[in-house]
């Protein structure tokens, strides 16, 4: 009998690619801040996805750097050295260690060794594959982090078995302004998901199998576009950004475009509709009418999927990112709370990436009766409105200027 398969939720958080593997819990490492400055506390962070359908406790023991300091021969480097991970079934979360650096500690690496062993597993079975191939287009979206596809989709991983590992802390060459004793360093474990949250997916899936081609056919784009055409507007007002009409309306056909991108694959379709239905169940809200769901609980998200997916255009057009990956995933999330929670928000957030993604799909998404040409005379319009205000981020108006003119 085949078993279950769960969905790979650590994905949703640090993305596809390779990740190491101990006692079936899947993880990766980073610290931050690196460098670190004497006197300061430094963060080993593990992001952690159990692929058991039981508990498993880990324990991460620390074998911190050696030393101490000539003055007060108290040791470079303090923290609490072992910690005890108790997971439930199926469950994805971080740990984060607090790593306090003395301030008499020399400048230069550090090395830490990390040590994970399993302390209490019970009889059970794996139920997270150790490598998948997922359904996520790699070329269209340069990075998934928060945008909710790894968990439905599914994103390209592969494990390899590691139980330790090592890390170098860099030091720099100064100090904090004001030398303070260690804080609490007490090891913190946020959760991200359990057994319980795969639950009110199942149900947020058999209902989209069930409506699938309603569901489908209300979301087509000569339906969808004048109404999220509204919503971009309304949404951008609330952020006391007011766009103007040619603003507004590539930013509409790039979120169009990214809704058709998932529907018009019945493999991507889960990743729209899922996140779409569960969202809307968890808030209480009808999902009788999938346009209005699309334009209210489902906005912001598809804010986030449209800037990954216009991020991912512009870098097929100019055959390199324009900024680095760690900026476009900020924007993104940025892009989203701001929809859900109105802010205030520079122009420049509104052109990086959503309007120059939209003006690389304006002859793709064509509505009955319009000219695209027109289209982009109200974008230039719009762009020369702005002024100096764009120049804010300089390599802006060059950029925007090429796009405009179809280079």
């Amino acid at each position: 009998m085949a078993h279950q398969e769960y969905p790979d939720v650590l994905g949703d958080y640090v993305g596809g690619g390779r990740r190491w593997e101990a006692w079936g819990v899947q993880f990766v490492w980073r610290v931050t801040p690196q460098p670190v400055l004497p006197g300061g506390v430094v963060w080993l962070l593990i992001p952690m996805q159990s692929e058991w359908n039981v508990p498993i406790t880990l324990t991460v023991h620390l074998e911190l750097p050696r030393g101490r300091g000539k003055k007060s021969q108290e040791p470079l480097f303090q923290a609490q050295k072992d910690t005890e991970v108790p997971l439930e079934r199926l469950e994805v979360g971080e740990l984060r260690l607090p790593i306090y650096v003395h301030p008499e500690t020399p400048p230069g690496r550090h090395s830490l060794e990390v040590v994970l062993r399993a302390t209490s597993v019970q009889r059970g079975e794996r139920v997270r594959p150790s490598k998948k191939v997922g359904q996520v287009d790699a070329e269209a979206f340069p990075f998934v982090e928060g945008l909710g596809l790894a968990g439905t989709i599914g994103v390209d991983y592969y494990t390899e078995a590691r139980q330790k590992f090592r890390e170098n802390l860099e030091v720099l060459d100064e100090s904090l302004a004001e030398e303070r004793p260690p804080t609490d360093l007490t090891p913190i474990f946020a959760t991200y998901w359990t057994g319980e949250d795969w639950e009110a997916q199942v149900a947020a899936q058999q209902e989209v199998n069930s409506r699938r081609p309603y569901l489908v056919a209300e979301l087509a784009p000569q339906v969808i576009f004048p109404l999220l055409l509204d919503e971009v507007r309304r949404r951008f007002e609330a952020t006391h950004l007011p766009l103007r009409i040619g603003e507004a309306l590539v930013i509409a056909k790039v979120l169009t475009l990214t809704v058709q991108h998932f529907l018009s694959r019945p493999e991507r379709q889960d990743g729209l509709l899922v996140p779409l239905v569960q969202a809307a169940r968890a808030q209480g809200v009808s999902t009788l009418d999938p346009r209005r769901l699309l334009c209210q609980v489902g906005f912001p998200r598809l804010v986030r999927l449209g800037a990954a997916l216009s991020s991912g255009l512009l870098r097929r057009a100019l055959g390199e990112d324009p900024w680095t990956l760690e900026e476009q995933q900020a924007v993104a999330e940025l892009l989203g709370k701001r929809m859900a929670e109105p802010g205030p928000l520079g122009v420049e957030f509104a052109y990086i990436p959503l309007v120059l993604g939209g003006v690389l799909v304006n002859h793709m998404v064509v509505m009955p009766g319009e000219d695209p040409q027109q289209t982009l005379a109200l974008a230039r319009r719009a762009t020369a409105s702005r002024g100096k205000d764009l120049e804010v981020v300089p390599e802006l108006p060059p950029l925007l200027g090429r796009l405009l003119a179809g280079e």
